[in-house]
């Protein structure tokens, strides 16, 4: 599991970090982010969600299912707070962000956020072209 492994990733004051995942893992990349406070905030996205045609177009993809199983990944890791990344997703410091091609209004809800076209063109921003470019359905509407 990617809990692991984590804290091998070290952040100053300021800095970010992008990780790639594994393919069987429960998200595709980690954005890690250590304010100047030393506070340690992690965005885990979901990439994949908007592939094959656009399987949903609104609430949680799956019911959030992958969102649930990261929360219990967490729980039964046993970390506990501290200044690392695994301390932040101990002390709940994280969203999970499934990534939509598909337009419309952004849905948050208590496990995860929705991030539609609109919103993931200004999150990704000179990525977006990018992402849109490797084929994940992106130009869907």
């Amino acid at each position: 599991s990617f809990m692991q492994n984590l804290d091998t990733i070290s952040l100053g004051p300021g800095e970010a970090a992008i990780v790639h995942l594994h393919p069987k893992e429960v998200f595709d990349l980690l954005l890690a982010v250590k304010a100047k406070t030393g506070r340690i905030f992690l965005v885990c996205i979901e990439a994949k969600s908007s592939a094959g045609g656009g399987r949903y177009r609104s609430g949680l993809p799956n019911q959030g299912k992958q969102a649930k199983r990261l929360r219990k990944v967490v729980e039964e890791s046993g970390v506990t707070d501290g200044d690392s990344l695994s301390g932040a997703f101990a002390r709940g410091d994280y969203i999970f962000l499934y990534l939509s091609s598909h337009n419309g209004p952004r849905e948050d809800q208590e496990l995860a956020a929705v991030l539609r076209r609109n919103d993931m063109e200004r999150f990704l921003g000179p990525l977006w072209n990018i992402y849109r470019s490797v084929g994940t359905g992106a130009d869907a509407n």
